[in-house]
């Protein structure tokens, strides 16, 4: 994926996403000396509300983080659940185990972040169960 690199931070005007570094930007007249002073970084990103250039913001800066944690916990839980994949009996427990709900949001939450569709999976607040959301 070629993109510009994290930290992203709202901008000096309302609704514009910037960033200090200016790799991967391909908007006329995003990067340079003066749009820098003007939009307050590199622009990545404008015309938005100021609440979806802020949440942009904040998710492209935990994107990296996220998936780095999501991974370890897979390798936690298997751990945890003693499955080392010496034989078939372990291989079919963690594939049994994938059915499980925070396996299920780990998986898809993963995929998502590697450009796959897949079906949402959703915690509903008050049962903790899951519930089918639409597809992402």
């Amino acid at each position: 994926m070629n993109h510009t690199p994290p930290p992203y931070h709202v901008g000096k005007h309302s609704g514009t996403i910037v960033s200090d570094s200016a790799e991967g930007i391909t908007i006329n007249g995003g990067t340079g000396a003066e749009n820098v002073e003007y939009y307050g970084g590199n622009l990545i990103a404008e015309s938005m509300s100021p609440g979806n250039a802020e949440f942009f913001s904040r998710a492209g800066n935990a994107f990296d983080p996220l998936v780095a944690a999501l991974t370890i916990a897979k390798d936690t839980i298997r751990a945890l659940h003693g499955i080392e994949f010496k034989g078939e009996a372990e291989e079919r427990l963690w594939a049994l185990y994938q059915g499980s709900p925070e396996m299920k949001e780990i998986n898809a939450a993963l995929a998502i972040a590697n450009g796959e569709q897949v079906q949402s999976v959703k915690r509903t607040s008050t049962d903790n169960q899951m519930v089918s959301g639409s597809t992402v």
